[in-house]
C-alpha cells in the first residue's frame, strides 16, 4: 500500500472532505549514454537487425548477458532498436546522437524504482560502452488525485502557457486534456482519467500502488508534467542525479508557472481567477513513490496479458472443435491438436518451435 503522502495529511486543512492525493513521483525517466561502442558489437548488431528484416520478425540476441530481441525497425533515429523485457534499447554509430538511449516500462521503473532503474541500465551499458556518461532526455512528474471532478467544459478554467490544447473524449464521456506538443523537448503537461487508462492499457498493478486509498468505483484523476531535454536544460538539468535534486523545482514550475486549474470570476484576466484547493493539493504532492517490487508489477502485467488471450483462444478453438464435430472439451483438445499438427506440416514450422519463440518474445517483452 502507498504511504499516506504530505499533500494527504494537508486535505482537512485545505477543507476538502474528498479530494486527496493517493500517489505522486516520477512515473518516466528516459535516459541517453554517450560513449564508445565496441566495433565488434555494433556490427553483430547490424547483423541481426538485417537477419530480423528478413525473416520480418525480431530475432534474439544476448547483449552482454541479457536477453534482448533485435527489430527489423530502429527506435525514432536510432537505427537499432533492441526490445528488452525491462524497456526499449535505441543503438547508433553514429557522433549525432547518443550512443544508446533507454525507455524503461513503466512495470520495470515502478517495480524496481527510480534511482535502482537508473542504477540497473548504466551498469548493463557499461559492458559495451566505454567512457559512459548517462544524461536524461525526458522526465515526467505526476500526481494521482480522487475526488476531483472534471468534465470537457472545465477546460477553460486552465491556465497554461501553451498555446496548443487538445480535449479527449470517448463519447459523451471526458477522458483527458494535453496541453503542448512532444516537439522540440519542451514542457508539455497531461491531466486524464488514470482509471480508465490502467483498464485499457491493463495496467492493472496500479491499484496496488494506489492501494486502499482508492476503492471501488473511485475515479483517478492524473496530472501529468512531461519535461524534454530542451526543457532540462533550461534548468541546468543534466544527468539522473541532477534530475533526483530539482524533482521539487520542476514539479514546482510544472504546477505553479506552467499550467494552473483556476475558479472563474467576474474578472476578464483568468491569470486573477483564484487557484482551486484542488490544484493547490496538486501543487503540494510529495513526488515520493516506493518501488512496488518487479516481480509484483510483471506478474500483474502477465496476468492481464492472459486474461485477454483466454476469449480469443476459447472461441478459434471452440470453432475448430465445432469443424471437426467436436462436442465436449476432451474431444475439443483432440481436435485442436490433430488441427495443429496438421498445420505444423504444411507450414513446415514445428509446434515446438513456435513455442520457444513466444517463450524468448515474452523473456523480451
Amino acid at each position: 500500500m502507498a504511504p499516506q503522502s504530505t499533500a494527504e495529511n494537508s486535505v482537512q486543512d485545505l477543507g476538502l472532505n474528498r479530494a486527496a492525493i493517493v500517489a505522486s513521483g516520477v512515473d518516466t525517466l528516459y535516459l541517453s549514454g554517450r560513449g564508445m561502442l565496441s566495433g565488434s558489437v555494433w556490427n553483430e548488431l547490424v547483423e541481426r537487425k538485417a537477419e530480423a528484416q528478413d525473416a520480418d520478425a525480431p530475432v534474439p540476441y544476448a547483449l552482454s548477458g541479457e536477453p534482448v530481441a533485435v527489430c527489423a525497425v530502429g527506435l525514432n533515429r536510432y537505427p537499432i532498436r533492441l526490445n528488452h523485457r525491462y524497456g526499449f534499447v535505441g543503438v547508433t554509430s553514429s557522433s549525432a546522437l547518443p550512443t544508446v538511449r533507454f525507455q524503461p516500462l513503466g512495470e520495470f521503473l515502478h517495480g524496481i524504482g527510480v534511482r535502482n532503474m537508473v542504477e540497473w541500465f548504466e551498469a548493463w551499458m557499461r559492458e559495451i560502452v566505454v567512457g559512459l556518461k548517462l544524461t536524461v532526455a525526458r522526465v515526467d512528474l505526476f500526481a494521482d488525485t480522487t475526488g476531483w471532478v472534471l468534465t470537457a467544459s472545465d477546460r477553460h478554467r486552465f491556465l497554461s502557457r501553451a498555446s496548443l490544447r487538445d480535449t479527449h473524449e470517448d463519447g459523451d464521456d471526458w477522458t483527458g486534456f494535453e496541453f503542448g506538443r512532444h516537439k522540440g523537448g519542451n514542457v508539455m503537461a497531461r491531466v486524464y482519467d488514470k482509471t480508465r487508462n490502467i483498464e485499457q492499457r491493463r495496467t492493472l498493478w496500479w491499484r496496488d500502488i494506489w492501494g486502499r486509498s482508492v476503492k471501488d468505483g473511485d475515479t483517478v484523476r492524473r496530472v501529468e508534467i512531461e519535461f524534454g531535454r530542451s526543457a532540462l536544460r533550461t534548468f541546468n538539468v543534466d544527468t539522473p542525479d541532477d534530475v533526483f535534486r530539482s524533482l521539487g523545482d520542476l514539479w514546482k514550475y510544472g504546477t505553479e508557472k506552467w499550467l494552473t486549474f483556476r475558479s472563474p470570476t467576474a474578472d476578464a484576466t483568468k491569470a486573477r481567477w483564484p487557484i482551486t484547493p484542488e490544484w493547490t493539493l496538486v501543487q503540494s504532492a510529495g513526488l515520493s513513490l516506493p518501488a512496488l517490487g518487479v516481480t509484483r508489477t510483471y506478474e500483474a502485467r502477465d496476468a492481464a496479458e492472459y486474461e485477454a488471450l483466454l476469449p480469443g483462444l476459447t472461441g478459434y478453438a471452440s470453432s475448430v472443435a465445432a469443424r471437426k464435430g467436436a462436442t465436449d472439451l476432451d474431444s475439443l483438445l483432440r481436435a485442436v491438436r490433430l488441427a495443429l499438427l496438421e498445420y505444423e506440416k504444411k507450414t513446415d514450422v514445428r509446434v515446438a518451435d513456435r513455442i520457444a519463440s513466444k517463450r524468448w518474445e515474452a523473456s523480451t517483452s
